[in-house]
């Protein structure tokens, strides 16, 4: 959880940094016209969505995540929360902080994977 919960937060304080990703992810040039960008995002999203599979796995394997998670459709459901909180932002002009959207995201995640016997030993 607390391994999840701090790639989330590297990656959303990353892109809070850098305006133009937002802008590049939902460009006609990466959809439309460079085949070459858009493999090159494609392996960036299938890394990342990996690396929460494994977070998500270690999870599971340590009795913090509920053990009948599907690891694989649990960590494209992460990045879409990410994509879908970004995709605002930038609709927004950005005139919402992106980092305060982390702790929401973290805490709903934490309520739909957190295994029941893990929340009730830690408190």
């Amino acid at each position: 959880s607390t391994r999840l919960n701090l790639l989330i937060e590297r990656q959303m304080n990353f892109i809070a940094e850098n305006k133009g990703l937002p802008r590049l992810l939902f460009s006609d040039q990466l959809h439309l016209e460079s085949s070459a960008l858009k493999e090159a995002v494609q392996n960036v999203m299938q890394g990342y969505i990996t690396q929460v599979q494994r977070l998500l796995q270690e999870g599971i394997d340590e009795g913090v995540f509920k053990a009948k998670i599907n690891t694989q459709a649990s960590a494209k459901l992460v990045a879409a929360l990410i994509q879908g909180t970004v995709m605002r932002w930038s609709i927004f002009d950005y005139t919402f902080n992106l980092n305060d959207e982390i702790e929401p995201i973290q805490s709903i995640l934490t309520a739909a994977l957190q295994s029941n016997s893990y929340s009730r030993s830690t408190n």
